[in-house]
Formats: structure tokens, C-alpha cells, sequence
């Protein structure tokens, strides 16, 4: 390492000034720059760096050992999230104090060591940040999230934050809510700053006794927030938070977080609102819940009867998607021409992949665990066999929508699929009851299937579950899919990645995924299925 990206030593046993902790997920060249900026700017700060890396593909950990060994590295085996990464930090840090750094900022002349004198000069203080910009010559903040409000400022915040848990929408995510950071708090005494109710960003820096006593960050903020609900707890516990506004920090605008899609960050800030408007253990109150159950049901059955409405404009076009189709003219039919009606949840190249693979064996039948729109039961429909069986099992839900499983107005145009000479069978239920099975082998009569699909319920014993149950029904030489097999950070979703993982150990695999840094989603396949001795004879 070159002698400028070198911090002080310390002095002998004595206690570290400050610990830099760095959650780093496949941002490999930004994170060489943030380690950089670290080093040159310490400023003769006494500090030690930690890295945990969220199980990233990108060569992030390798660069960081060569380029920074005096950086010491915690590889996690899978992404824990942004929160439960800086809470293994905790675990070893040393220092007096703590900044938790995203691995997109960039340190200047000055961000460490202002922000360690201030905290050195006011003890009331619990969590301190810079303001945060763009590049190093920019002086105009980026993000202004947090902000001081008082009298009538500070009570329509905390009604904007109450509507925001009980009706969460576009109006009060976007516009309130953002238009309220707007109003940045007053410079004051000579460090120039000022008292906030909560900090979120790129640079977050704490007392290690303050962390001890108000506890970690929670981990069921997976990306987002996760800061402004840990310093919150810091106000409620009387310490102050403030916004330093004569320091700065680069921050190149959360290129992790790019992959959480704009529904995955509105997720979050929902949760937020509803911990910073002070509902305790992020659960609103029973009356708050079933407003919000009841607006969530409505905005179901609208959409739903929308789609439902538009039926007869699209029927014509699933009519006249036959067999002669080829898999991407398909796709096309179920994902642009039909209003969404029977839109997979699917990445349009990843079902077609499968689908290519399902035309050169033309599958006679079929078991598939999670109807939903019917986006992929109307494909397999047109992939299998003149003389098919297909078998689909979802949870049973209301006549419109709102509720688990797919509404029963859609059975007609489910069985519609079913090309001549092809039977589909709906089974309304749950895979991992009894009956259900019981009757999914009665429909099959005996006789295997040559495809099973599982993307039902996404938890890891759901998933484990639908397997164990269903693949003793699959031929030998049959094929077994499993969706989700990405996880999704917008979501926290490790569960299917997780058991794709035991799959993959225990049976030749192939995979159908267009990028792995996506959000989800993902095709696995056991191509040729080989059951156990055990299965054959529970089997037979």
C-alpha cells in the first residue's frame, strides 16, 4: 500500500479514536475509492476500517485484501442486508467512536476530523453527519433528509409521518414528505450546525456508549431507513442529532440501493414511517391496521376489476395463441397483449429460456405450484402436448381480488387455456396441506409428470415443503423448476435463493438467469430428475 493511504498507527494500547465500518455489496469500484478517500483524509486520526461484504461477485473482497490489507475484512456467505452488516462491526470495534459509511462516499479535506472534533466539543451530542453533495466542487447538498422543524413545521411532520403509516401514497411519499426536508435547520455557534430529528445518509457517525445503550440497527430494515430509525431511538433517549453544515461528503447517490426498484424503496419508506411516527415495534395500532388492510383490499379489487374489464378486448388474442407460436412470440402475447391481464410475474428472457427448453420435449403433463395471473399456466399450456394434463394449485381467493390466491372470476379464462384435446385442472388450496396432494394424485391417475414448477409461497419451507411433496410425482427424466432463485434486496428475500443453494449441492442444475445483480427473480432447473432410493420406494 502506497505510504499516503496509510492512518497513524494509534498509541500503544490506547483506546482507537474512531472505527470506520463500510457494508459493501458488488460496488467493487467504488469501494476502492471510498477506502482511498479514508486514508488520505484521516487527518492523524487513530481509526481502524472494517469491511463487511455482503457475499459480493464482483471481486470486491480480493481487491481490498491486495490493495488495503491493513483493512480488516468480514465475509458474510450471503447478503444480510445494510443494517446487520454495521451490526458486525460492533462486534469489534474499538474505537471511541463509529461511522457507518456507505461504500459510495468519499471523504474531503476535513469530513473526519470536523466530525470528531464536534463530537469531542459537544458530549450532548449522540450521532453527527456532514451534508452530503454530489462531487468534490459541488457545495450544493444532495440530500437534505435530515432537517430541523419547529412549532407548526414540526406538527405537520408528524402528521404527514401518521398518514403516511395509516394510507401510505404517491402524494404523501412524494410530496409532503420530501418537501418537508426542504427546510434545513440554522447554522449556529462556530461549528455551523444544527439539532435535527433524525439522520439518514451516507455518513452517520455515533458514540460506540450511545450504540450500547439504545441497541443496534434493526434488522428488519434489510436497505433503507435503517439509519433514521437507529437515531431516532438515539432523540427518544434524549440525545441530540445534528447535521454539520460546514463539512462535506461525496456521495454518488446509493448504487447499491439502484437494485431495489422504486416499489422496493417505497416499501421501506413506509416501514419508516411508521417507526418514526412513533408506533412501537414497527406495528400500528389495531384500528390503524384495519384502515390500512381495508384501503390495500380496494386498491386490489379496483385493479383486479379493471383487468377483468378489459377481458374482452384481449380474449381474442389469447384465442389465437396456438401451439405454432414460437416461445417468444408466446411471451409476447403474455406479457404486451393482454393488458396485463395474464402478465407473468416473470424477466420475460428467463421464462422464454425455459419455455425452449419445454418445446423440444413437449411435456404431457404438468404440475405447477402458484397460479396467480395465469401468465405462466397459459404459456405451459401452449408448450405441452396436444393431449396435455396441466395441474395448477394456488390458495382460493375472493370473487374480485383482495385476498391470498387468485379471485374466482378469473377460473373460466384459467380453463379457458386448455387447447383441444388438453385438460387444466385448478386445485384451490394449499400445496402443503394433505388433501391438496391427495388430490393433485388423483387428478394425475397415476401417471408422472414430465414438468413440475414451484414459485408459490417463497419462504424457505414452503419452498422445501412443495419440493419434498411434489418432486415423487415427477418421472425420472422429468424436469423440476423452481422461480426466484436471485434474492431480492428490495425485499430481504434469501429464502428461495437459499434452498436453491441445498439443490444445487445435492443434483445437477442448470440455471436461467439474465443478471445476476437483479432484482430477484431467476429460473433453476434440475433438468433431469433422478429421484433418491428412498423416493422411488415411497413411490411405488
Amino acid at each position: 500500500m502506497a505510504a499516503e493511504d496509510r492512518a497513524p498507527a494509534g498509541d500503544g494500547g490506547a483506546a482507537l479514536k474512531l472505527t470506520v465500518s463500510i457494508v459493501n455489496w458488488n460496488v467493487r469500484d467504488y469501494l476502492e475509492r471510498c477506502l482511498e478517500s479514508v486514508f488520505r483524509h484521516s487527518g492523524g486520526l487513530d481509526l481502524e476500517v472494517i469491511v463487511v461484504d455482503n457475499a459480493s461477485s464482483d471481486g470486491s473482497v480480493a481487491m481490498v485484501r491486495e490493495r488495503f490489507p491493513r483493512v480488516r475484512v468480514i465475509e458474510s456467505a450471503e447478503n444480510v442486508g445494510y443494517g446487520c452488516g454495521h451490526n458486525r462491526t460492533l462486534d469489534l470495534a474499538a474505537g471511541e467512536y463509529v461511522v457507518f459509511l456507505n461504500p459510495d462516499t468519499e471523504m474531503l479535506p476535513g469530513t473526519l476530523t470536523d466530525t470528531v472534533r464536534f463530537m469531542d466539543a459537544h458530549p450532548e451530542a449522540g450521532a453527527v453527519t456532514p451534508r452530503e453533495v454530489a462531487g468534490p466542487d459541488d457545495d450544493d447538498p444532495t440530500w437534505h433528509g435530515a432537517v430541523e422543524l419547529r412549532g407548526w413545521r414540526r406538527r405537520l411532520w408528524d402528521l404527514c409521518l401518521r398518514v403516511q403509516a395509516l394510507a401510505p401514497n404517491r402524494w404523501t411519499e412524494g410530496l409532503i414528505l420530501d418537501t418537508l426536508a426542504e427546510w434545513r435547520g440554522r447554522a449556529r455557534d462556530g461549528f455551523s450546525f444544527a439539532v435535527v430529528p433524525y439522520i439518514e445518509g451516507g455518513f452517520v457517525l455515533a458514540r460506540r456508549g450511545v450504540l450500547t445503550q439504545v441497541g443496534r440497527f434493526d434488522p428488519r430494515f434489510f436497505y433503507g431507513h435503517e439509519g433514521a430509525d437507529l437515531t431516532g431511538r438515539m432523540r427518544l433517549a434524549g440525545w441530540k442529532l445534528c447535521t454539520l453544515l460546514n463539512s462535506r461528503v461525496v456521495h454518488h447517490g446509493s448504487k447499491s440501493a439502484e437494485r431495489l426498484g422504486p416499489e422496493g424503496l417505497r416499501r421501506l419508506r413506509r416501514e419508516w414511517a411508521r417507526r418514526a411516527a412513533g408506533v412501537p415495534g414497527a406495528v400500528l395500532p389495531a384500528a390503524g391496521e384495519a384502515a390500512l388492510r381495508l384501503l390495500r383490499k380496494a386498491a386490489a379489487v379496483g385493479r383486479e376489476t379493471k383487468r377483468l374489464l378489459m377481458l374482452p378486448f384481449h380474449f381474442r388474442a389469447i384465442k389465437a395463441a396456438d401451439d405454432a407460436l414460437s416461445p417468444d412470440q408466446l411471451a409476447s402475447v403474455a406479457f404486451d397483449r393482454t393488458g396485463g391481464l395474464i402478465s407473468p410475474t416473470q424477466v420475460r428472457s428467463e421464462i422464454v429460456g425455459l419455455l425452449e427448453l419445454l418445446r423440444e420435449r413437449r411435456p404431457e403433463v404438468v404440475i405447477e405450484i402458484g397460479t396467480e395471473l395465469g401468465g405462466t399456466l397459459f404459456l405451459f399450456s401452449r408448450i405441452a402436448a396436444p393431449g396435455a394434463t396441466l395441474v395448477s394449485v394456488d390458495l382460493p381467493g375472493p370473487l374480485l381480488g383482495g385476498g391470498d390466491g387468485y379471485c374466482a372470476a378469473r377460473i373460466p379464462l384459467y380453463r379457458s387455456f386448455a387447447l383441444k384435446g388438453q385438460t387444466i385442472h385448478l386445485v384451490r388450496g394449499d400445496s402443503r396441506d394433505e388433501g391438496i396432494l391427495a388430490r393433485v394424485q388423483e387428478l394425475l391417475g397415476g401417471r408422472k409428470a414430465d414438468l413440475l414448477f414451484i414459485d408459490g409461497d417463497h419462504s424457505y419451507d414452503a419452498v422445501k415443503s412443495d419440493f419434498e411433496r411434489y418432486s415423487p410425482l415427477v418421472r425420472e427424466g422429468g424436469m423440476i423448476a423452481f422461480h426466484d432463485i436471485v434474492p431480492d434486496p428490495s425485499t430481504g428475500d434469501q429464502e428461495s435463493p437459499r434452498f436453491w443453494r441445498e439443490i444445487k449441492a445435492a443434483h445437477p442444475v442448470e440455471e436461467i438467469v439474465e443478471d445476476w445483480d437483479q432484482k430477484g427473480f431467476g429460473i433453476g432447473l434440475i433438468p433431469n430428475w433422478r429421484p433418491s432410493t428412498e423416493e422411488r420406494s415411497d413411490s411405488c
